[in-house]
């Protein structure tokens, strides 16, 4: 289910983040040019230095703004793969909020997959339907839109979305998958085993990422994968 999301409240958190981050990002800036000489210390620094020096590029691109969205949207990237879940949901709010008359089906794809990895399954289904009338054919969005569905809950919907993969790409293991623990779920065991067999079987996958038997799931599991473009 998606997060409850209060603007107000979440904008004055934003904030707060911001500041605290410019205050974090020139404390590493001087601890670093203190460490230079000494390559002990200096070890203990460098192996994050990488995403902190991307981080602190979005901060300047930022200075204060709240109505960057490039810059925010990689700042949320930056906290989801720090394991701040709440703080890349308040990012990806929040540009949600700046794209949602985006005309670029290629950055709300990408957006969506985010959406999708910290939970906020509305903003990604909003996203991926919006790719879609600007692309209504592409099999990674459909892909992705049924999972958001799925995730949702809505079973016969995402039924319909991964057999429309499956008419542009027959041969696409992902959709294979998916369709077949659906149908699992609506207690339509032969054609389900049909599909999972289908979607383990070497040889078979397009650019989907290849399955195995070991990965077919259960009626007790949902597939986690988040397709790649």
């Amino acid at each position: 289910m998606s997060q409850q999301w209060n603007p107000l409240q979440d904008l004055m958190h934003l904030q707060d983040r911001m500041n605290r981050l410019f205050e974090d990002a020139t404390q590493r800036r001087v601890r670093s040019e203190s460490k230079a000489g000494d390559p002990v210390e200096r070890a203990d620094w460098t192996p994050d230095a990488d995403i902190y020096e991307t981080e602190e590029n979005y901060l300047v691109a930022l200075q204060g703004r709240l109505d960057n969205a490039g810059a925010l949207f990689g700042l949320g990237q930056i906290s989801r793969l720090k394991g701040e879940a709440r703080e890349a949901a308040i990012y990806f709010n929040r540009v949600a909020t700046l794209t949602a008359d985006s005309k670029s089906p290629e950055f709300l794809y990408k957006f969506a997959l985010e959406a999708l990895r910290v939970g906020l399954i509305d903003e990604a289904k909003s996203a991926l339907e919006r790719s879609l009338e600007l692309r209504p054919k592409d099999p990674p969005y459909l892909l992705a839109l049924g999972i958001a569905v799925l995730r949702k809950g809505d079973l016969f919907e995402a039924e319909k979305l991964f057999r429309r993969v499956l008419q542009i790409q027959p041969a696409n293991t992902q959709a294979q998958l998916h369709l077949g623990y659906v149908l699992l779920n609506q207690k339509k065991y032969d054609e389900a085993r049909v599909w999972l067999e289908k979607s383990a079987r070497p040889g078979q996958s397009s650019s989907a990422s290849r399955c195995t038997s070991s990965t077919v799931p259960s009626r007790a599991s949902t597939p986690s994968s988040i397709p790649a473009r």
